[in-house]
């Protein structure tokens, strides 16, 4: 009878969808462990670079036409006479050879001019030999002091920062351009930190990629966070 058949029409589609509930609960659980794989793998390949920095502004035209070998080497000499003066204060903990760049800085090489942005020499890219030593000069770097050479130049300060992956490159940049918070920053990409304006310069902390940079935006956009 048509009484029955809508009947059994009824528990197809209800069949149907606890099937199709069953597969999105799946495809969901998938996706979280294909998640938790990619951020276990950019773990990894963070801890790498948490021995390395971004240099800008530092010119190191010295080094151009130079053999690859004397290349490397006259880069890092230019980063050593910026990073020099602040190692020097602390270096009775330290105990570095101030006067041989190769004892702390492992490698350097100039990275490709950016196309946007004012640069006026293409940044550095270093590898310290020393987690430690890279972090007291990344800790210090408003002391940093713009040689005469490049003063001469027109460059008047230098900047230095971690050298992130990608994920957390963009991560970073998604917090920066909300506009929700008043500053963000991260510690070696494992944590990450900021302020909101409303609640006078607390700062709050959670694990890099606790939640999505888009959750957290929504999160503390609310103004009773």
């Amino acid at each position: 009878s048509l009484k029955t058949q809508l009947k059994e029409q009824s528990k197809e589609v209800t069949s149907q969808k606890k099937n199709m509930a069953a597969i999105t609960t799946k495809l969901a659980e998938n996706a979280k462990k294909v998640d938790t794989c990619a951020i276990g793998v950019d773990d990894r390949q963070q801890n790498s670079r948490n021995y390395c920095a971004r240099f800008n502004s530092v010119d190191v035209s010295t080094a151009e036409g130079l053999p690859e070998l004397e290349h490397e080497q006259e880069v890092m000499n230019n980063i050593h006479e910026v990073c020099k003066p602040i190692l020097e204060l602390r270096n009775s903990k330290l105990g570095l050879d101030l006067n041989n760049p190769n004892s702390y800085i492992e490698t350097a090489h100039v990275l490709p001019m950016p196309k946007k942005g004012d640069y006026k020499c293409p940044p550095v890219y270093v590898r310290f030999k020393k987690r430690a030593v890279r972090n007291i000069i990344l800790a210090n770097k408003k002391e940093f002091k713009v040689r005469e050479c490049d003063l001469k130049k027109g460059i008047t300060s230098y900047s230095m920062s971690a050298d992130l992956t990608k994920m957390r490159f963009e991560f970073m940049t998604a917090l920066i351009g909300s506009k929700v918070f008043s500053k963000v920053w991260h510690n070696d990409g494992d944590s990450v930190k900021f302020t909101l304006a409303r609640t006078s310069g607390k700062v709050y902390k959670i694990k890099m990629f606790e939640l999505t940079a888009q959750a957290l935006i929504a999160k503390y956009n609310n103004a009773n966070v």
